[in-house]
């Protein structure tokens, strides 16, 4: 078994209660807002979000995503949310270790504007993604917490294109 496999395996065995539970809020997300949802947790082992669930929307253009699929932490809005969770110290010492890779042209590549960010999604409650990680996908993120208040079980995204057309 690969370590991919391994890590993929692992992330779903301790987030199976978290996905009983969050699954149906991710079809109703679907059929509310027309739009792919998907459950991302924390690998902690390379810092990314991993894909656990998805409901597909039925829409010949959707954002679509493997199982198992892994998303930058600071250019994705999975990734950001997780982000936003941490601490100033934290969130610098990643920095330094996994660098900022630009996958488009509005990849938050600078620090500065990635805690700027940062900062306006603790303020708002979610990430927004606006084609930092593919052109022409915009996606919205949000925390889910366990019993815990400060405790992030995993986090859910969204297209978020649909804002703009309806």
């Amino acid at each position: 078994m690969g370590a991919h496999a391994f890590i993929v395996g692992s992330s779903f065995l301790q987030s199976r209660n978290l996905l009983a539970i969050v699954h149906p809020i991710l079809r109703q997300l679907m059929e509310d807002s027309g739009e792919t949802v998907n459950l991302a947790v924390l690998d902690k082992s390379d810092h990314q979000a991993i894909i656990i669930d998805q409901v597909q929307c039925t829409q010949l253009m959707r954002m679509s995503a493997p199982i198992g699929g892994k998303l930058p932490m600071h250019a994705s809005g999975a990734g950001k949310a997780f982000l936003s969770q941490l601490s100033e110290e934290q969130v610098t010492g990643l920095l330094h270790r996994k660098g900022l890779h630009a996958y488009t042209h509005a990849t938050l590549v600078s620090p500065l504007h990635l805690k700027d960010d940062l900062a306006q999604t603790r303020k708002r409650g979610y990430s927004f993604d606006d084609e930092e990680h593919a052109l022409g996908l915009r996606c919205v993120a949000s925390c889910i917490y366990d019993e815990h208040p400060r405790t992030v079980r995993g986090n859910f995204h969204f297209r978020a294109d649909f804002a703009y057309h309806r």
